[in-house]
């Protein structure tokens, strides 16, 4: 696959800012033969001239493209689809050492970085620009941030404008631009230091107890803004594990780790999110607990810290525990396992738990196929579902 095969907009020249054509893809456009022939002259006396106002008026002839995406027009609010790419872009006037002596060395280390996807000369024939694979597209000015960060520390200083998502890139060539179409996603995601990782900290977020594993769990995702995809069985997957886990108490708790962990709109989440919340019962069978965040939160680096003892099994509130028996004759549970019995306080019922080393339910560490499906789940209760289809739970600027 081709991760260059993404639409773009292209635009006549760098005053058209509605009229963009749609149907184009990056790597057709800067593979193009056809604009080669027709603008090729034109990049060739940019480069001739030392004329500044000279080479400003040949370049306002030149054809346009917005490597981040598809627009309707030329900002922000006319963002239609997002490509996965982000430009960068190194001038002589930010890196004096860039000149038409040296601007191909230099491509050759910046085509050393395995994110970058694309690198070529621009059309002043003393600079480079070119584009990385994000991880995180609704995440652009973060992780541009992020790219700033890793060009300042190999000595280089990238265009800031770049961080506009509907940044305009003027057409170039290259007679050997460079091709990496294994690049794999930049991942980097810039941190202010001025300011707290989350500033809400409400709920079970404030000040997890330290042998309280599920509130540690969700704690570390929205206080790292760990990024999770913008689904809808996240959404639900957040929702249900901490109305299991926390009851009422835990309402605040999912709204947090949603606003800082995904780009669902803050006041699309809330709006949606109460009527969905008032229609969870801890008692419907559902098998996504507090465990969901522990797992979550284990897969983006987060590791339990126990204070002195190993942390007892999370418990709703009206269940309570009883002494631990021993593992059945005819089945004994692994080494590493053991079973403890707990009775539900409502109906006086009693039912076992499975707990692994850790002293938490054995069950979350099944893999994802075998422990839940929200989707099929809903399903099953025709009223939520009804009440699930009005949702809009669609992110930002789609």
């Amino acid at each position: 696959m081709n991760v260059l095969d993404c639409k773009i907009s292209f635009f006549n020249n760098c005053r058209d800012t509605g009229n963009p054509v749609n149907n184009g893809t990056f790597f057709q456009i800067v593979t193009s033969e056809k604009l080669l022939n027709k603008y090729g002259l034109i990049i060739d006396q940019i480069r001739a001239t030392n004329d500044p106002e000279g080479r400003k008026r040949l370049k306002e002839k030149l054809p346009c493209f917005t490597p981040s995406g598809t627009f309707g027009k030329r900002n922000a609010a006319g963002l239609i689809t997002r490509s996965g790419l982000m430009s960068f872009d190194l001038d002589a006037k930010e890196n004096p050492f860039l000149n038409a002596e040296t601007v191909e060395a230099v491509k050759a280390e910046i085509s050393k970085l395995p994110e970058v996807v694309f690198c070529e000369i621009s059309a002043s024939g003393t600079g480079l620009w070119g584009v990385v694979l994000t991880a995180y597209p609704e995440r652009h000015n973060e992780q541009f941030e992020s790219l700033e960060k890793s060009f300042a520390r190999m000595g280089y200083k990238i265009d800031p404008a770049c961080r506009d998502v509907c940044r305009l890139r003027f057409w170039s060539y290259d007679p050997a631009p460079y091709f990496n179409l294994n690049a794999r996603p930049f991942t980097g995601l810039h941190k202010r230091a001025s300011e707290p990782l989350y500033t809400r900290s409400r709920g079970h977020l404030a000040w997890p107890p330290p042998d309280d594993l599920p509130a540690q769990a969700a704690a570390y995702l929205a206080q790292n803004r760990i990024p999770l995809e913008c689904t809808y069985d996240n959404f639900m997957r957040i929702a249900f594990a901490c109305k299991h886990e926390w009851g009422e108490a835990g309402k605040d708790t999912a709204l947090d780790i949603l606003h800082a962990c995904t780009t669902f709109s803050t006041s699309n989440t809330v709006r949606n999110f109460d009527t969905l919340w008032r229609n969870i019962r801890r008692d419907t069978g559902t098998t996504t607990t507090a465990g969901s965040l522990v797992h979550l939160a284990k897969t983006h680096g987060f590791k339990y810290k126990a204070t002195t003892t190993a942390p007892q099994p999370t418990q709703s509130p009206n269940v309570a525990h009883a002494a631990p028996q021993p593992p059945t004759a005819t089945k004994p549970a692994p080494s590493a396992l053991r079973r403890e019995r707990f009775t539900d306080r409502e109906t006086g019922q009693p039912f076992e738990v499975l707990l692994n080393g850790d002293g938490y339910p054995a069950a979350w560490d099944l893999p994802d196929e075998q422990r839940e499906s929200l989707a099929r789940m809903i399903q099953k209760n025709p009223a939520v579902t009804e009440l699930i289809a009005r949702f809009d739970l669609k992110p930002d600027g789609v």
